[in-house]
């Protein structure tokens, strides 16, 4: 009831002039209204059946006896409510948006300063509350919610609400209202050097032997750290922010990436280091959130000062990359436990790097890359690029000798040397690694029979379901792709396709063969190579593989596609598929996808392939699949 009484001050005092102070005794009246507000929430908990001896109360207070939607009575009983598709957590705000939007910013800070929640958060205003109806308004009037940055930095304003306005200009400036960053630019320093001060207070209390609870107030800085690092990467992200102020904002990101605030942020150090943990830092510190912002000003400075002197941006830009060197060199030379995110997220954006400053990269390549494969827990960089970064072909030529280390760890890890393969995070860095080569075969970057013989190692040497994992890609890639790509990536697909088919048919009949042979069946289901080609390889893969596979239950829909091209020639594939399923333990073969490629060997006009169809849907009925029997009834003059 307080926090409801303190409200309403805050608003009374911003638009009639009330000078009551927070602080002052509640009247009667403010009692009554607050206790009301109580009473009502809690009759409509009886919806139409309210007591005998309550409804007087419920006249007087009009709540009306009726049964709520069950979004209503949710609300009413815990605060949320969650329905068909739809969830929603609805904490209450001391002021409404609009309540905020009409007050003076001098109240508004004093109302951050001095307003209390009571009681249960479900139960009334809340903190949490306040902050979301702050974000809400630095969205709508981001110059507004600077003024009371500004002058919330200068008092005892908690740091969760100047978060929260914060995270309100990052909304704000994805949607393109104008924000001012000649403001939001000094705030941003203003928010790193305050919580430096928090850090140093916070140490102090430490050492001395008397910690308070003020650690919860420093991981709040910490968060206000992260926000107003967002700020600055979505301004410059959308290239929102003037160019003319490029030399604030290099001021602001070379004060927050040596700021000790910044590396203070980092994942618990009792834990043992692991690469999912740097990873998980990297989106969820300081250090990381201030990296990707460096990242994202360097592209921006990049695009301002390459598009001024070339109208293009393909060439290094000298003054960015002296900007920008010494700052990854600080990244790069820190030890401290938040340095494993920070690395970790460098590693997505390796091949930026390579084009902001190629120079430093080639200076810094053992550095950043060289125990990455093998030790990624403490060396993160390499096994961020190649799980998280985009493919890139001049970065995939740049790091050739880097694949070929990788490519070496992966294949000691499978047991060539006798050696269990390692499981753990590891193993996504071996998927990712295969993929990568199998994308350089795609663009043409690498090709069986070359010296290093890259293609050949990685694929003898990478575990199956990591090459699986490749073969899914060209899938996907194929799939997505347009033209003119679309038929280069199929010749060298078909290319290797053959290369790698011919060698599993001359290995041995082994589970492991059976499932690479599933693998490749990914290239009979990808769109766009040509069909003679998936028909004749798809032929030769299918035949390699046994046993109940996922893939194979993909495969009818091009099937039908192929048949349209040969019929007589899918039907082979499609004899090969249905026996297999029928050896199964549980033939899933559905009348809706294999029956078209079926239909279409029964009308292709080849009497061997006719009678051979027909024998098959005899046989796919004497299994009890007797949906196919129909296909018999079609005319196949």
């Amino acid at each position: 009831m307080k926090g409801v009484i303190e409200g309403r001050r805050a608003y009374q005092r911003s638009t009639t002039g009330d000078a009551t102070s927070l602080n002052d005794p509640f009247s009667e009246a403010e009692v009554a209204e607050a206790v009301a507000v109580w009473q009502r929430k809690r009759l409509r908990w009886f919806h139409d059946r309210i007591p005998p001896d309550l409804q007087p109360l419920a006249a007087r207070l009009e709540v009306t006896p009726q049964v709520p939607s069950a979004e209503e009575q949710s609300l009413s009983e815990v605060g949320f409510s969650i329905g068909g598709l739809t969830s929603a957590m609805e904490p209450e705000s001391p002021m409404t948006i609009e309540d905020l939007a009409g007050m003076a910013v001098g109240d508004i800070v004093t109302l951050l300063s001095t307003w209390r929640a009571d009681g249960n958060p479900f139960d009334g205003p809340s903190y949490r509350g306040l902050e979301d109806a702050l974000t809400a308004l630095a969205t709508a009037q981001p110059g507004k919610a600077t003024d009371v940055l500004e002058k919330g930095l200068q008092t005892s304003v908690a740091a969760g609400y100047l978060t929260a306005l914060l995270n309100g200009l990052i909304k704000a400036a994805k949607e393109n209202v104008p924000v001012p960053w000649n403001r939001v630019l000094p705030v941003a320093l203003s928010v790193v050097r305050a919580a430096e001060v928090a850090e140093s207070s916070a140490a102090s209390d430490e050492e001395g032997g008397t910690m308070r609870a003020g650690w919860d107030d420093v991981s709040r800085w910490r968060l206000l750290v992260r926000a107003a690092a967002g700020v600055v990467r979505q301004g410059c992200a959308n290239d929102s922010i003037p160019e003319s102020f490029a030399g604030n904002l290099w001021t602001y990101v070379q004060t927050a990436v040596r700021s000790p605030a910044t590396w203070a942020d980092s994942p618990d150090s009792a834990e043992e280091p692991s690469f999912e943990r740097a990873m998980m830092a990297a989106i969820n510190t300081a250090a990381g959130d201030v990296v990707r912002m460096l990242l994202d000003v360097a592209l921006w400075d990049y695009r301002r000062c390459s598009t001024a002197s070339t109208g293009a941006g393909s060439a290094v830009v000298p003054e960015v990359a002296a900007r920008l060197e010494p700052l990854l060199n600080h990244i790069i030379d820190n030890r401290t436990p938040a340095a494993s995110g920070a690395h970790a997220m460098l590693g997505h954006f390796i091949p930026q790097l390579c084009l902001l400053a190629p120079e430093w990269v080639s200076s810094n390549e053992v550095r950043l890359f060289k125990h990455g494969a093998d030790d990624p827990a403490r060396h993160p960089i390499w096994g961020a690029y190649i799980t998280r970064a985009g493919f890139y072909d001049s970065t995939f030529r740049r790091l050739r000798p880097w694949y070929l280390q990788a490519v070496g760890v992966a294949s000691r890890s499978e047991g060539s040397t006798g050696n269990q393969r390692r499981e753990g995070p590891d193993s996504s860095l071996i998927e990712g690694l295969a993929v990568h080569v199998m994308a350089g075969v795609m663009h043409g970057l690498c090709g069986v029979g070359e010296q290093d013989a890259l293609i050949e190692k990685t694929f003898t040497g990478v575990p199956v379901k990591h090459r699986s994992d490749a073969y899914w890609a060209v899938f996907r890639t194929l799939s997505d792709a347009e033209e003119p790509l679309r038929s280069q990536i199929a010749q060298r697909v078909v290319a290797f396709w053959e290369w790698w088919l011919s060698d599993l048919e001359r290995a041995h009949d082994t589970p492991a063969r059976a499932e690479e042979a599933d693998g490749l069946t990914w290239l009979l289901i990808a769109p766009h190579l040509p069909a003679a080609d998936a028909i004749r390889l798809g032929l030769r893969t299918l035949r390699l593989t046994r046993g109940e596979r996922d893939t194979r239950h993909s495969a009818w829909q091009r099937l039908a596609e192929l048949a349209e091209f040969d019929a007589a020639g899918t039907f082979d594939l499609v004899e090969v598929l249905v026996e297999q399923e029928l050896s199964g333990s549980y033939a899933y073969l559905p009348y809706a996808e294999v029956g078209p490629p079926l239909r279409a060997a029964l009308q292709c006009g080849n009497a061997s392939v006719c009678q051979r169809a027909e024998r098959l849907v005899h046989r796919l009925g004497e299994c009890g699949h007797l949906d196919f029997g129909g296909l018999l009834a079609v005319d196949r003059k």
